[in-house]
């Protein structure tokens, strides 16, 4: 059984910092991989700009999201994960015809110090759907490495370009000068 994150009081910070973010979903609203859930999720991302949270990079897999993030300021981030949660849930119960909790429980929040931290939270965010079995590759459209991926990409891969574009919406470039510095040594 799953205990779930302890009731503890979030940190607090007054400067920009980098998250990693990891959202559980209850095992009645799992099975996030789908290509219309996926466009519901990735329409609420647009809570977290709204409240002045960076989205940076993400995978959606069938029970959870992890999402790499910039916030300004622990309100910020506090307001964006809240009408994220909500929009999440009023589109999840919508769709399934369902009412009720989405998330099992508190999102868990990890703060990012170092470059090193930011690397591996990004490497495990594109690895994510391998070590669970549901991607073959690091290429999906339940995650962002398209975004981030500079390489060539075959003409005849239309889902491909239609994800590099769709993304250049979603995502945002960092602000930190310690996530842009991890990125760019991948």
């Amino acid at each position: 059984m799953d205990p779930g994150i302890r009731h503890t009081k979030r940190i607090t910070f007054h400067r920009t910092q980098a998250f990693h973010l990891t959202i559980k979903i209850n095992k009645e609203n799992s099975g996030l991989k789908t290509n219309e859930i996926a466009k519901k999720i990735k329409s609420s991302f647009k809570k977290l700009y709204e409240n002045s949270v960076n989205l940076i990079h993400f995978t959606i897999e069938y029970d959870h999201i992890h999402l790499l993030v910039e916030a300004k300021n622990h309100i910020c981030l506090g307001k964006a994960m809240q009408s994220f949660g909500i929009s999440i849930t009023k589109k999840l119960n919508f769709h399934r015809r369902k009412i009720g909790q989405v998330y099992k429980h508190r999102y868990h929040q990890r703060i990012l110090k170092t470059k090193t931290e930011i690397k591996n939270v990004i490497n495990y965010i594109f690895q994510n759907g391998k070590k669970h079995g549901t991607n073959l590759s690091k290429f999906s459209q339940f995650n962002s490495y398209i975004h981030f991926y500079q390489g060539v990409i075959p003409k005849s891969s239309l889902l491909l370009h239609q994800l590099k574009n769709e993304y250049l919406s979603l995502l945002r470039p960092p602000n930190l000068f310690l996530v842009n510095s991890a990125l760019q040594f991948l």
